[in-house]
């Protein structure tokens, strides 16, 4: 099998090539930059020898179609109905709850800072995903990739519409967008809060009433409205609470 089918299995049988679009990912790691404690971005830059943490928002799912990374595929999203106990000492990640553990896990134990820069970069994409509604997934259609809707005279698939349609239809680049949100003057208490992953997949759990409330296949106006603001709220919301535990990790 050549590496462009290898690559395309992979594709196929995860959950989206792109988790919230390159844009998306980009947007809420710039957005946590802002938010960074002193000592995390002492910490951080070094991390990074000159890249700043946005750039490198994509990395995870570029990694995850080679064969050094593959096995990461499932850790970008979660597919259960519901929460069950987990242990503290995570061995080999099966979703994203158990991934951004993982990297904490191993961001605060005693690696160079090589491997630290490679946990960093799954670290803050995680985050990323777990804020994406479809990324705590319905089993029964892979996580909308299954559902097909109409979408301004296109057929798309439910994943890749929240990953990247209402994003893109605001027509801002990454900088306007983080710009946008903050001159919002959104909540910031989560700042002050223990990361939770828990507490993300509950809410997304309770978004899926919402998310497969379109009818006939068809995405209509009063459906968009509230898909750009519960996407304004999860790209802010999840910046916010990456800067937070970036900040206890690092502090």
């Amino acid at each position: 099998m050549n590496r462009l089918m290898i690559v395309t299995c992979i594709s196929l049988f995860s959950f989206s090539t792109w988790a919230w679009g390159p844009a998306g990912q980009t947007i809420t790691v710039a957005l946590s930059e802002k938010y960074l404690s002193s000592e995390a971005k002492i910490k951080i830059s070094k991390i990074l020898k000159g890249q700043t943490l946005a750039s490198v928002a994509t990395w995870a799912d570029q990694a995850k179609n080679g064969p050094e990374w593959s096995r990461t595929a499932s850790w970008h999203y979660i597919d259960r109905e519901g929460l069950d106990s987990k242990n503290d000492q995570i061995n080999e990640p099966a979703d994203v709850r158990d991934a951004i553990a993982f990297c904490q896990q191993k961001l605060e134990s005693g690696i160079s800072e090589n491997e630290k820069l490679v946990w960093l970069k799954f670290l803050v994409h995680f985050v990323g995903d777990l804020h994406q509604p479809m990324h705590v997934g319905n089993p029964e259609d892979r996580g909308g990739n299954l559902t097909k809707v109409s979408y301004k005279g296109k057929t798309v698939n439910l994943h890749a519409l929240w990953d990247s349609s209402f994003i893109q239809e605001q027509k801002l680049d990454v900088n306007s967008y983080v710009e946008k949100l903050v001159r919002q003057s959104r909540p910031r208490k989560a700042l002050l809060e223990t990361f939770s992953a828990d507490t993300v997949i509950a809410e997304n759990l309770d978004m899926r009433k919402f998310l497969y409330s379109f009818q006939g296949g068809n995405i209509d106006a009063k459906y968009s409205s509230r898909a750009l603001e519960v996407t304004d709220e999860r790209l802010w919301t999840g910046g916010i609470r990456l800067a937070s535990l970036l900040n206890e990790i690092f502090k």
